[in-house]
């Protein structure tokens, strides 16, 4: 996942995607970046489980899209001892209860963008 989500092109995707579910190529016109690459950025965080297939549609070429969304069940990367996992978890519980749980994995996102590129 933190891979997935190092690259700043891949975490644009996902806070777009956090906010309205997109297709390849209004992604790509959004962030002006080729289809191609916004390809490979979705595949990867799909392959992390941070995004998933929504829906399909056409292009007025008739081609298949796919729509992707942030998933619903996001994964929760804990960085940290035992003796940290109480007091994490009480921390998190309460940005659920104010956020939802897409804003958890976003905030925990930030926090790895942060630390990948200072590290």
């Amino acid at each position: 996942m933190i891979e997935a989500l190092s690259s700043e092109t891949a975490y644009e995707i996902f806070r777009l995607l956090n906010e309205t579910p997109a297709t390849p190529s209004r992604i790509a016109d959004q962030l002006n970046q080729s289809v191609q690459n916004v390809h490979y950025h979705l595949e990867n965080l799909e392959s992390a489980g941070v995004i998933e297939v929504t829906d399909t549609c056409y292009s007025e070429k008739g081609r298949e899209m796919s729509v992707y969304v942030v998933s619903e069940d996001p994964t929760l990367l804990f960085l940290g001892t035992e003796d940290d996992r109480p007091s994490l978890k009480r921390a998190f519980k309460s940005f659920a209860s104010l956020l939802g749980p897409p804003s958890i994995l976003l905030a925990a996102g930030e926090s790895i963008a942060q630390f990948v590129t200072t590290e």
